[in-house]
């Protein structure tokens, strides 16, 4: 009897074309088998890393359909998904929230200051601006004065907010928008 859960490829001049295809849906479609190609997922991981989402893809490798695996870091707000609520969330855990939340806050400080042009392939935005707050140009020093109070602001309501989560006198936030929503706003000046 064959497994109904095989998946195969339909594979067009050496290149899928249509995948995952599954024997059922082979037999539903009234499409003969030799329309497509098993798929070896034989080397599929036993073990994933914590954190991390599996990712496939299919080559064709000497006329056979392979399946290759790789590790994607889970987003911020997935990782979020994660926080019990029944217990506390374990060290490691909070430890990668921390870490996610760090990252795109950071993102959104170098997002905000590349909208006047700071920073290049090399340098963050928001460090590039701050550089200017002794700068004679006056528009320079005044947008890298502001810059440098926002992302001390910034970097005090995020720690804030997680020390106040970590004490457990708030829930951890459910998502990046929970974070941001308790980060000063970010506007140039007019």
């Amino acid at each position: 009897m064959s497994n109904p859960t095989e998946t195969y490829a339909r594979v067009v001049d050496g290149k899928v074309v249509e995948y995952p295809v599954y024997r059922d849906f082979i037999t539903n479609r009234s499409h003969p088998l030799s329309w497509y190609t098993r798929v070896d997922v034989s080397n599929y991981p036993t073990q994933i890393p914590r954190f991390h989402t599996v990712v496939e893809s299919v080559s064709v490798v000497n006329g056979k359909c392979v399946a290759n695996y790789t590790f994607q870091p889970l987003s911020l707000d997935s990782v979020l998904c994660l926080v019990p609520t029944d217990a506390a969330p374990d060290a490691e855990l909070v430890k990668r929230i921390t870490d996610l939340a760090i990252e795109a806050v950071q993102a959104k400080l170098d997002k905000f200051a590349a909208t006047r042009g700071y920073g290049d392939s090399r340098t963050s935005p928001i460090v590039s601006v701050c550089t200017y707050a002794m700068s004679a140009n006056a528009r320079f020093a005044a947008e890298a004065q502001y810059c440098v109070t926002k992302r001390d602001e910034t970097w005090a309501a995020m720690y804030a907010l997680f020390d106040s989560v970590t004490a457990g006198a708030r829930a951890f936030p459910k998502s990046f928008a929970d974070i941001d929503a308790a980060l000063p706003a970010l506007a140039w000046p007019a």
